[in-house]
């Protein structure tokens, strides 16, 4: 009975006007009992399709980056790290994009890191100066440029406040001396690709648990916003609705909100437009039109 009124009143909620001039006629309570049900639904469904279908994605995404990683490494190329540092037989090395990214598409520099087998920093390495890269590693040392999406002129970051610093036996915590080359990184691949194989569905389940809690926040913070916005947009239009009538009416318009949202999350998963936004104001328009007419702003609840 419970779960047959409930989605009568999703069903009323996508279809009907009147639903909404009852619903600001109730008590908050069953406005927001109403919003956080639906939420905490949609939620458990929005992680759910990320664990089920974007993560396996990314998964074989992440093998292919190995596979190129095996495919690419120089044969002749060997990696040491003892004494707390890193050693090279050689000077340097760049490393390559996975042939998943299209970095020009993008806008990404050449190579997402170069590899030094020396003391210096990035700005002040010419290994830096003359090929753009996002990552540098030195002896001790990993560093990551800072703004890579905001600032894209790569090649001009090339000062001290650039790049964040993290030390290497930070990263490389409580590891031993070892050495990586040709004949030693297949096992260290197969190694981890079986690692990945076994946590996989426990990953799996702590992102759809952990997707549904920050969806349900998402969505509490974007009631928040919208509805401040609503309620002085109220006020300047003299609509005659106090904050807490807002607050009912748009708890309420967030049901619909959020199942087209997911809807489109889970059917067009390329898409790019804020539908929830879209959803939102929409539906609101709709719904204030037809309640200014119907002269429901100047009932007292």
């Amino acid at each position: 009975m419970i779960l047959k009124k409930y989605f009568q009143k999703i069903q009323a909620s996508v279809s009907s006007i009147e639903y909404y001039a009852n619903a600001i006629k109730k008590p908050l309570k069953t406005s927001f009992f109403f919003f956080i049900t639906s939420v905490l639904i949609l939620g458990l469904i929005n992680g759910t399709n990320i664990a089920l279908n974007k993560l396996p994605k990314i998964k074989d995404d992440v093998s292919l980056a190995l596979s190129d990683l095996n495919e690419h490494f120089d044969k002749n190329l060997e990696i040491i790290w003892a004494d707390n540092q890193l050693e090279l037989n050689q000077d340097y090395v760049n490393v390559y994009w996975p042939s998943i990214i299209d970095y020009k598409a993008y806008n990404l520099p050449k190579f997402l890191g170069i590899v030094s087998n020396s003391q210096q920093h990035p700005y002040e390495s010419e290994l830096v100066a003359n090929n753009s890269a996002i990552i540098y590693i030195n002896k001790t040392n990993l560093y990551t440029l800072k703004n890579t999406v905001r600032d894209q002129n790569f090649e001009n970051q090339n000062s001290k406040d650039d790049w964040l610093e993290y030390p290497l036996t930070t990263i490389i915590d409580g590891s031993g001396s070892y050495s990586l080359n040709k004949q030693s990184l297949p096992k260290i691949i197969s190694n981890l690709r079986d690692s990945i194989d076994q946590s996989f569905p426990q990953v799996q389940v702590m992102v759809a648990i952990t997707s549904s809690i920050l969806y349900f926040f998402s969505k509490t913070w974007f009631l928040l916003i919208e509805t401040t916005l609503v309620y002085f947009l109220y006020k300047i239009y003299n609509f005659g609705f106090d904050f807490k009538k807002v607050l009912k009416l748009c708890l309420n318009i967030m049901v619909p909100t959020t199942i087209i949202e997911t809807a489109s999350n889970i059917l067009y998963s390329d898409l790019t437009l804020p539908m929830e936004t879209i959803a939102f104001w929409t539906i609101l328009t709709i719904i204030s039109f037809n309640l200014k007419l119907s002269s429901l702003f100047f009932i007292d609840t």
